[in-house]
């Protein structure tokens, strides 16, 4: 199993609502609201786990842009590369 399926196994969005339907109807106390809310707790750091281990997800936007403007900055040399080799092989044929 992946990291993005551990992460939604944790379904904490569906434990939320509740405990805060429990809140809102009456059905906890405070007290319990807090104790229950330890559950979630526990969750998000589980899902904090499960996110650094997926590679580059701590990577910022400028980051990630930057090796995109690397990557394309190669790709035009190599291509630049190529299209003259290109052009003296067949001036040599």
């Amino acid at each position: 199993m992946d990291e993005i399926q551990k992460i939604e196994q944790q379904e904490i969005m569906v434990e939320l609502f509740s405990i805060l339907h429990d809140l809102k109807s009456f059905k906890i106390s405070a007290k319990d609201f807090d104790n229950k809310l330890g559950v979630i707790r526990s969750k998000l750091n589980n899902v904090k786990y499960h996110l650094h281990r997926i590679e580059n997800i701590t990577e910022s936007i400028d980051e990630r842009e930057a090796k995109i403007e690397n990557t394309l900055c190669n790709n035009n040399k190599k291509i630049d590369f190529l299209n003259d080799f290109k052009e003296k092989v067949e001036g040599r044929i």
